[in-house]
């Protein structure tokens, strides 16, 4: 990965890399199997962060009544 600097600016060079991807998925119209594989991944995450909601909500409940 080539690290370049501009004005300030940190450049990585991997804009270029997402561009052609997207037009590709673009040109290909995969975007609907794109957003099935993206909910997907993204679900046990959901699950995840429920079960967290649940724990915090249940902890400060827990120490609002001096337990």
């Amino acid at each position: 990965m080539r690290l370049f600097t501009t004005a300030g600016r940190c450049f990585t060079g991997h804009g270029g890399y997402l561009g052609h991807h997207s037009s590709a998925v673009w040109w290909a119209d995969a975007l609907g199997a794109l957003q099935a594989a993206a909910i997907t991944v993204g679900l046990p995450f959901i699950i995840v962060l429920l079960v967290m909601c649940v724990s915090l909500y249940m902890g400060l409940r827990a120490e609002s009544k001096g337990y």
